[in-house]
Parts: C-alpha cells; structure tokens; sequence
C-alpha cells in the first residue's frame, strides 16, 4: 500500500508540473476533478497502509504531506481528520508535527494548531518560535469564538495570547 500510494503521489507531482505548461484552452475544472481524483486515491492508500500498520512512519508522513500539498482538493475536514489522528499517534518526528501544525493554519483550526505546538514544544524545547506559533494558534481560537459568540473564551484566548504577542520572539516572521 505504501509503494501504490508513493507512486501515485509521484503521478500526482507530475501532473501537477505538467499542468502548469498546458495550453489555456485546455477545460481548468475537468484538470482539477482530475487531480481531485487522483488526491484521493492517494490519500485512500496510505490511510489503508497506516491502518494496516499504525506505527509504519514513512506512510503517515506521506499522508500528512498530502494533506498539506493538497488539502483544497480532499474532502473537507479530511486534512484536519488525518492531523487530528497523527497527533494523537504521538509522532516523534517534529517535522511531521510542523506538518500537522501547517495543516491546522491551512483549515483555520485553533486547537490543532495549539495541540501541535505543544507536542512540537515537548520535541524541541530549545526552538525559538514556539511563542509565535501559539499566538498564531490561541489568535485562530480567539477569531472562532467571536464567529460562534462565545465572548468568554474570546477573551480567555486573548489573555493567554497576550504574554505571547509581548514577547521578541514571537515578533519573528515563522511563516
């Protein structure tokens, strides 16, 4: 399943470069139903590979890339799911948390991007934007609570990203 999904997210690529050179007369949505399909058979090997063996890294740091490079062309929520469920795989790799972290900006959602950060924080204690990145997250959880009403935990979020905005180190431009 790994080798089926690594080859198709080769195809994938090359689509993606080949469609970058294409005449303009070409129809642009039959492209991107097209490359929707072929973004989900991806994402359906490797989900079936990390189901087949849950600690097998190389499949869930493929599928999490995916999920990243393509996550306007997966179903919604997907991306999310995908990081959702690798965090709570507990990764040691914190290039993959960075990736989860990524996913969670991509979707607007506040509490993956704080779950990441922590995670990333327990995985390298030392890095310096770990400040940005969870003022990024609590500001994300802050705009959710205006949207929905929840004034409350608006500002709960507001106080805890405070300290953080504060801070030199969050001032760094991380993305």
């Amino acid at each position: 399943w790994e080798l089926l999904g690594e080859r198709q997210f080769a195809l994938l690529e090359e689509e993606e470069l080949a469609n970058e050179f294409q005449e303009f007369e070409e129809d642009y949505f039959a492209s991107e139903r097209r490359r929707a399909a072929a973004a989900k058979e991806t994402c359906a090997s490797f989900e079936r590979c990390v189901q087949l063996r849950p600690d097998f890294q190389s499949a869930r740091n493929m599928l999490v890339e995916l999920c990243v490079d393509y996550a306007d062309a997966l179903p919604a929520g997907k991306s999310a799911k995908v990081a959702r469920e690798t965090l709570a795989a507990d990764p040691t790799d914190a290039n993959l948390v960075a990736s989860c972290f990524r996913v969670g900006v991509q979707v607007r959602d506040g509490d993956l991007q704080l779950r990441a950060v922590q995670r990333w924080r327990a995985l390298k204690p030392l890095d310096s934007e770990h400040d940005a990145r969870e003022l990024w997250a609590r500001l994300t959880l802050a705009r959710t609570a205006f949207r929905e009403k929840r004034f409350d935990v608006m500002r709960s979020e507001l106080k805890a990203a405070e300290p953080l905005a504060r801070s030199g180190e969050s001032r760094a431009n991380w993305r």
